[in-house]
């Protein structure tokens, strides 16, 4: 780890962040995520899945509904929605992922 002169272990991973360089796996039970994208921003975080092995279209969607119910990860105070950003991660339809199981 090579800090810059003056830089915080905090802003090295903030740094590494915006590069594009540092991600997160997530899933919809996670209980510090809320805690962790106020901290960092939900600029890297992944929806964490070994899709199609061992779960399926039907357990994806109700992970990220999970992440979408979490009250403190509310759109609004995060700037995007976690649902539409996770969907894009995986390409797929944000409204299929939004629909009722």
């Amino acid at each position: 780890m090579q800090l810059k002169k003056g830089e915080k272990i905090i802003d090295y991973i903030m740094r590494h962040i915006d590069e594009g360089r540092i991600f997160v796996g997530c899933e919809g039970e996670e209980l510090s995520i809320a805690e962790a994208v106020r901290i960092t921003g939900n600029k890297p975080y992944v929806f964490s899945t070994d899709y199609p092995h061992e779960v399926d279209a039907e357990t994806c969607k109700h992970e990220l509904e999970e992440l979408r119910e979490n009250p403190n990860l509310n759109a609004s105070r995060q700037g995007r929605d976690p649902v539409r950003q996770l969907a894009e991660v995986l390409s797929v339809d944000p409204i299929v992922t939004r629909g009722s199981s």
